[in-house]
């Protein structure tokens, strides 16, 4: 092997390496929000890796006093969530002005169809102010979630905030039924 070629095998090899390093190293950043499988990121402008998150997902990062971003891969028995099964989110959802829920598939938004997201608006809230959400490949009654056709699931949601301070964990996921 010519001394050229050996310096290109190094150069890439330690490209992939310091790619690999970041990629885990941002993934790292995110705060898991105590008693649940949810995650955020604290967005600050001099964090560059928690803005590296925002552009690796394909969005820009939220401005932090104005709303936050949650995500869920994982039910609450730590499963990865697929696609093709049957999920219940169940519970209060942080408090907020405005919030939209979104199934999407390795950062790329779900499709356009109508049921991909349910937003604040309009969701149908129990009597005591919690919410029942089923994320269902088929149609379900009430508050329904199709997700995307890709079987690597993620939820995201979106909450344009009324004041900063502790958050409860959004609803949590149960798994009901796989194929």
């Amino acid at each position: 092997m010519g001394p050229v070629l050996r310096i290109i095998l190094v150069v890439m090899v330690g490209a992939l390496a310091g790619f690999v390093s970041v990629q885990k190293f941002v993934e790292a950043r995110g705060h898991a929000l105590a008693g649940s499988t949810w995650r955020t990121w604290q967005v600050d402008s001099s964090d560059p890796y928690s803005v590296a998150h925002y552009f690796d997902e394909g969005m820009l990062p939220p401005d932090a006093p104005q709303w936050s971003l949650y995500e869920n891969s994982k039910d609450s028995s730590g499963q990865s969530l697929e696609a093709d099964c049957v999920y219940a989110l169940a519970g209060k959802m942080p408090p907020g002005r405005w919030w939209r829920l979104s199934a999407e598939s390795n950062g790329a938004s779900a499709s356009a169809a109508h049921h991909s997201w349910l937003q604040s608006d309009s969701a149908v809230l129990e009597a005591d102010g919690s919410i029942r959400i089923a994320v269902s490949p088929s149609p379900r009654p009430a508050n329904w979630i199709m997700p995307p056709d890709i079987n690597d699931l993620k939820l995201l949601l979106f909450v344009l905030e009324e004041q900063k301070g502790a958050v409860p964990a959004p609803p949590q996921i149960d798994r009901i039924s796989c194929p």
